[in-house]
């Protein structure tokens, strides 16, 4: 009998010890630096025909990437990457214009400013180029 509750002791403890380590890194990160440092990338991009914006984020666990596209018709794409530093988001838009919104006031809105939480742009027809977003 005394050998079973010495291994239920055992267990127990062992449990206990594995559930400190599983919240281990919620507790140092909570008390480490809290500056903004990074933010989520948002873009929604709506337009008709033929269009493609594809993105390179810095995030703090390496390079993402990411893409949104039209295809035919009027077409709406999402894109969404956690935790980025930086993106280079390069576009190439077919015969119609593409609007572009950023929807998330972590990142700096290339376009102006944010207005209602929503930084917004409208790509011409028949452009490329390339769109920055860091860190505010």
């Amino acid at each position: 009998m005394r050998t079973g509750l010495t291994a239920y002791a055992i267990i127990t403890l062992a449990s206990l010890g594995l559930a400190a380590c599983v919240g281990a890194p919620d507790s140092v990160r909570a008390t480490g630096d809290t500056s903004a440092t990074t933010g989520d990338l948002e873009l929604r991009a709506s337009g008709a025909g033929n269009w493609d914006i594809d993105c390179v984020a810095v995030t703090g666990r390496g390079q993402a990437n990411a893409s949104v596209k039209g295809r035919g018709s009027t077409s709406t794409d999402m894109l969404y990457v956690r935790d980025v530093s930086s993106a280079a988001c390069t576009y190439q838009t077919g015969a119609s214009p593409v609007t572009l919104k950023l929807m998330e006031e972590g990142v700096a809105c290339p376009f102006g400013a944010f207005e209602g939480g929503i930084c917004q742009t409208i790509l011409p027809a028949e452009t490329s180029g390339t769109l920055r977003f860091s860190v505010r």
